[in-house]
């Protein structure tokens, strides 16, 4: 699909774009300044230092819509250092009907998971959690439809103990990714879990707040 069609009723300036480097899973939240027919130019923050963003990098990049996720591939084109922007040029743009029951926000839980009926305990990241369901990264094989006992650990101590099923599997050389749906959460854990997705929210939300604030003082360098 030809990006620059849909590019500037969709990117428009404000308009809050999650980023990460290629096969990496660190996504880091900035915000449109400013979009011209395949170029967008975007906030500079300072997660771009540490993941030493250069000019030729290829990005992944998404945006949450109310009724539609946009997934883009985009190359880092330039690097403005007065103007503390970065301009991206999009190489391929996909639009996908929203149908996630449950909004996802973006962590990282460490935990450990056996398969019901086993005492085999296997070590996962967490990457996003909702309402309904995990996404997980690990050294250990599933296969869809297996019923999995998953305990993540958050604020030190703290536990999340549920009980999900595979919905999908992605494997990628020696890590592989997991969709879990959750079928039941520990009695236990049902208030923790849901003051958990709470603190997630507000956290996504002042964030917002701020970027949209910081772009209110953005004066574009032509």
């Amino acid at each position: 699909m030809n990006p620059t069609n849909k590019l500037q009723n969709i990117i428009a300036p404000g308009t809050v774009i999650k980023t990460k480097h290629k096969n990496s899973n660190d996504w880091v939240f900035t915000i449109v300044l400013s979009a011209y027919e395949n170029l967008i130019e975007i906030k500079h923050v300072e997660d771009y230092l540490v993941s030493v963003l250069m000019i030729g990098d290829i990005l992944d990049c998404k945006i949450a819509g109310e009724n539609t996720f946009h997934k883009i591939t985009a190359e880092v084109f330039n690097i403005r250092f007065v103007s503390h922007t970065i301009v991206l040029k999009i190489t391929n743009f996909e639009s996908i009907q929203n149908t996630r029951k449950h909004k996802r926000y973006d962590t990282y839980l460490c935990g450990n998971y056996s398969i019901k009926g086993e005492y085999c305990d296997n070590y996962c990241v967490v990457l996003n959690v909702s309402l309904g369901g995990f996404y997980i990264v690990t050294r250990g094989r599933l296969k869809t439809g297996d019923v999995i006992e998953l305990m993540l650990y958050h604020q030190k101590t703290n536990y999340l103990l549920t009980e999900c099923v595979v919905q999908w599997v992605d494997e990628k050389e020696q890590n592989h990714y997991y969709g879990l749906s959750i079928v039941n959460v520990h009695e236990r854990s049902m208030q923790p879990f849901r003051h958990f997705l709470r603190s997630l929210q507000r956290k996504e939300t002042m964030l917002y707040k701020k970027l949209k604030s910081q772009y209110g003082d953005y004066d574009p360098v032509q």
